[in-house]
């Protein structure tokens, strides 16, 4: 009697943006999530590390939860003096008025 085996396809990987959990060889977990596209067309991930799976998993979970409710603000190198210098020009030079800005300056 011939016996047939039955293999489960293994997924090779998980869709609908819903991101990966790896671990990498010296034992952290990874995750990535893709948050959108570049100008040019290509995808746009971040990723985290975590000593543990339930960590990146919960972070992951919060991350597509942002993305979805279009709360999400993506990370970003700008420091406090870049960040203060743009608010000042772009919101706070129109609505108050010269003397009060050169005080902020």
């Amino acid at each position: 009697m011939a016996s047939s085996i039955v293999k489960k396809k293994k997924a090779t990987h998980r869709g609908r943006n819903e991101g990966s959990v790896y671990q990498r060889k010296d034992g952290k977990w990874m995750g990535q999530v893709q948050i959108g596209f570049k100008p040019d067309g290509s995808r746009k991930f971040i990723t985290k590390s975590g000593k543990t799976k339930q960590e990146i998993t919960n972070w992951l979970a919060e991350t597509r939860n942002d993305i979805l409710k279009n709360t999400f603000i993506e990370p970003s190198n700008l420091t406090l003096e870049e960040w203060l210098w743009n608010w000042m020009t772009t919101y706070k030079m129109k609505q108050v008025s010269a003397s009060t800005y050169t005080r902020y300056l």
